[in-house]
């Protein structure tokens, strides 16, 4: 009877130490990466967006160059500079169809879910106003749409919402980073 009760033990105690492999592997395989490729994008976009801001309004109040020019300069720059990451802010957009799958997420630890939903929150973020897709798209079409209207009140409303961007870019940025440091936590708590 004693035999059998270690056995039994032993079994439990092997299959906690699958799962602990099972999610370490996924550490190492998915959520490191994906979380070293977020911070690729993130710091692509922390920089266009202080470019932009920088080309957009550099200069006002000055005759040296009109608002036209300026948002040109500020729209060919995004356009550039999406090019760049777009593989990668694909690839992350693709996470977001693992959320719909019940069977994966009930496999996966409550701080995996946790990192996956910072991440395609992040991803998904709706950065501008009226307008949904990924961040860089959003400030191409706000720059196009800024174009189009009254030099004054575009700039003081763009130069706002830009201002905003760069602020929720960085506290979207702390949730995704505390998430994975969860995840890492609670992947060193599951091994020791």
């Amino acid at each position: 009877m004693v035999d059998l009760l270690l056995k039994a033990i032993d079994r439990m105690i092997d299959l906690l130490r699958i799962r602990e492999k099972r999610m370490q592997k996924r550490f190492d395989q998915i959520w490191k990466p994906t979380y070293n490729d977020l911070q690729l994008v993130h710091t692509d976009y922390y920089s266009m967006f202080q470019t932009v801001y920088r080309l957009a309004f550099e200069g006002i109040g000055k005759d040296n160059e009109v608002k036209s020019e300026r948002l040109d300069k500020a729209i060919q720059f995004v356009k550039q500079q999406r090019v760049a990451f777009a593989p990668i802010r694909q690839k992350l957009s693709a996470l977001r169809e693992l959320q719909s799958d019940e069977k994966l997420l009930n496999t996966l630890s409550e701080e995996e879910r946790g990192f996956l939903f910072q991440v395609t929150s992040y991803i998904r973020g709706k950065s501008l106003p009226d307008v949904v897709g990924t961040r860089s798209a959003d400030l191409q079409e706000e720059l196009r749409r800024m174009a189009r209207m009254d030099e004054t009140v575009a700039e003081r409303m763009v130069l706002c919402e830009l201002d905003k961007c760069i602020e929720h870019l960085g506290e979207d940025w702390i949730e995704v980073s505390k998430s994975f440091n969860a995840l890492q936590v609670a992947l060193i708590q599951r091994s020791t």
